[in-house]
């Protein structure tokens, strides 16, 4: 049984083989190959090109943790629609609520401690101005007190030594000492007073500064227990629940923005370059439009080019091109297929042949236009570069132009300078 298929199998590559060239298989070594040729025509080179892509959402975000904790609350389930409050000024919606026992503590601890240094400033301020009071007023005491020691010494001395008692003038003299010492003393005290009062403030008000920005970042700490949506868009998957224990980093929620939507096709090379100049003339008049169909949908969406990635696949020679649509019911989702529809270059007259003349290999692509030349007929080879597509027409770049006559079948063996018969009839082969 295996003998009979592998035999029926070879027969009918064999017929397929002799229907499909028979210029090649039925003619022996040197005789002339038979051929169908089709001119070469030009016409001009359709401008709007066609590319499948896949949507893809604007902006995507998995959401972790900001400190370690165990989960309070879950506050969305997957496929919920959270929307952030336009003003800059409003908190965005709260998605998983972290336990904050720990934290309000800290929070409360700091807050007393701000108190206390408050009130040790405004006390400073206070009493800083009564001590230089009190310091100048004992200065002033001093002084007096000195002049009368120095009135009363001098008022001694003028008397005769037998109107006093030796003591009498030592004691004097002892006490108009010590009163000058001691207006040193409480005039140094007061020079210190009133030097060092604006120091005095000065470490008062930066404690108080520093226990504020301690407040602040324990406040803001504690905010990061409830973790909230970045922007509006739809929680597209949970990753937690209520009483899991959470580290910094941990992903707890991805949440998706869709509208507008993306689409992202590739384009290859050679129609890169021409959509890369159409883009960066047209910057001031704004961004290129794009048409976008998606199967099911009835009525076609006009998209714009947003950006062109400077980074082709190696594999395909294309170019990431991302087309951005509006999408305010959120009509289109990620992951669907679209197709755009782009204006490429500007019209301009190409030669085209039929998608059968090229002879396709891992190194080039290749046709073969036909040279007559007294009674021979020969083919000459031509190296080509393949471009936009029109129904059975594709464009082609190289030594051909139109008029040319290229052979379309029996081209699949032929050779450069190779003698072949041009069939004008299917009644020739005979």
């Amino acid at each position: 049984m295996q003998y009979r298929k592998l035999a029926l199998i070879l027969i009918l590559f064999s017929t397929a083989g002799l229907l499909a060239i028979p210029a090649t298989a039925q003619r022996k070594g040197g005789e002339a190959a038979l051929v169908r040729t089709q001119r070469a025509v030009e016409q001009t080179r359709p401008t709007r090109q066609s590319f499948v892509g896949s949507l893809q959402p604007v902006q995507r975000s998995v959401i972790g943790s900001a400190v370690e904790e165990r989960v309070e609350r879950v506050l969305v389930e997957a496929g919920d629609f959270v929307e952030c409050p336009v003003e800059s000024d409003a908190e965005a919606p709260v998605l998983v609520e972290l336990r904050r026992d720990t934290i309000d503590l800290e929070l409360e601890a700091a807050k007393i401690e701000l108190e206390l240094r408050d009130q040790a400033l405004a006390e400073l301020r206070q009493t800083i101005p009564k001590e230089i009071a009190l310091a100048e007023a004992n200065v002033q005491r001093v002084e007096a007190e000195l002049e009368y020691a120095r009135k009363n010494y001098e008022r001694l001395q003028g008397l005769a030594e037998s109107a006093m008692s030796s003591k009498e003038f030592e004691e004097s003299f002892a006490l108009f000492r010590a009163s000058s010492e001691e207006l040193n003393a409480v005039r140094i005290e007061l020079q210190k007073l009133q030097a060092t009062q604006d120091i005095r403030l000065t470490i008062a008000r930066r404690s108080v500064a520093r226990q504020q920005a301690e407040v602040r970042r324990v406040e803001d700490r504690q905010s990061r227990y409830a973790i909230r949506a970045p922007f509006s868009g739809f929680v597209t998957r949970k990753l937690v629940e209520t009483g899991n224990w959470v580290t910094q980093g941990t992903p707890v929620v991805e949440i998706v923005r869709m509208d507008p939507i993306e689409l992202q096709i590739s384009v290859p090379q050679e129609h890169a370059a021409r959509l890369q100049q159409t883009f960066s003339t047209s910057r001031d008049d704004g961004p290129p439009a794009a048409v976008v169909k998606v199967d099911f949908l009835t009525e076609p969406l006009t998209g714009q080019i947003d950006r062109i990635v400077p980074d082709a696949d190696p594999r395909t020679r294309s170019m990431p091109v991302i087309i951005r649509v509006a999408n305010p019911q959120y009509t289109l989702k990620p992951g669907w297929l679209a197709r755009a529809e782009l204006e490429i270059g500007r019209p301009q007259p190409v030669t085209m042949v039929p998608k059968d003349a090229l002879v396709l290999s891992q190194e080039t692509t290749r046709i073969f236009a036909v040279e007559r030349g007294g009674s021979r007929t020969t083919v000459r080879s031509i190296n080509v570069v393949t471009g936009a597509v029109r129904d059975d027409l594709i464009e082609v770049r190289g030594d051909v132009s139109p008029g040319d006559e290229i052979v379309t079948q029996g081209n699949e063996r032929l050779r450069d300078r190779q003698e072949v018969k041009v069939l004008a009839d299917a009644r020739e082969e005979d």
